[in-house]
């Protein structure tokens, strides 16, 4: 019998192992909805600046701020989900370079995106990583007189962690990137501390943004 005793431990094992996977993937949640508070930066876009009859080059940005948002991820696999997000921000719009820096009016970017997510350790007992890679429309807006608002596509890429309390809560933090190509002969003037900036198009426009939500399954 003692010849045999390794036969059926290996059994055993062989036969348990799509129980336990199956058990697994009983626990995985239909839909996740993680809303979320973050901290986004940006680049600066070129700006001509007419100062005196005299063409110089300065830096128009919108300023770091807070962002908030939402995200929907539904699994098709341990490993794959598809996944939608929605996340704004708003802050002052600031131009610097030759004059001091002012700020000249309030902007905001907003992204709608759709993608896919990347689980890399669905079984993991603790820290489960992903990869996010979204696209969709990105909204650049300001309330500054006579410069357009944006809506053009974008794309974003990202990473991050779930740390989970429960079956059906958990700590979601993760860091995520935006791009947008503004394409218009130019966004317009932007006129303030007796100078006027005209931000030319063609440039695209990058943001980094910091998360952390909770996730609720359901």
């Amino acid at each position: 019998m003692r010849k045999y005793l390794p036969a059926l431990l290996l059994l055993v094992l062989v036969v348990s192992i799509p129980f336990e996977a199956e058990a697994q993937r009983s626990r995985r949640n239909s839909v996740e909805v993680t809303p979320f508070v973050g901290y986004r930066f940006s680049n600066t876009l070129t700006a001509d600046v007419n100062l005196d009859g005299v063409n110089v080059s300065e830096q128009v940005k919108l300023k770091n701020g807070v962002s908030y948002g939402f995200i929907v991820d539904v699994p098709l696999t341990d490993y794959i989900g598809i996944e939608a997000l929605y996340t704004r921000r708003s802050a002052d719009i600031e131009v610097t370079g030759l004059m001091p820096a002012h700020t000249v009016g309030q902007g905001d970017a907003t992204y709608i995106h759709g993608g896919a997510k990347f689980t890399l350790n669905p079984y993991s007992r603790g820290a489960k990583w992903f990869l996010a890679a979204t696209m969709g429309v990105g909204q650049v807006g300001t309330d500054v007189p006579d410069v357009d608002s944006q809506s053009k596509f974008s794309f974003g890429f990202g990473a991050g962690a779930t740390i989970p309390l429960s079956d059906s809560i958990g700590i979601r933090t993760e860091f995520r990137g935006f791009s947008t190509k503004t394409d218009l002969t130019s966004l317009g003037w932007i006129c303030g501390y007796y100078t006027c900036s005209l931000v030319q198009g063609n440039q695209y426009f990058w943001e980094g943004e910091l998360r952390a939500g909770i996730e609720f399954g359901f």
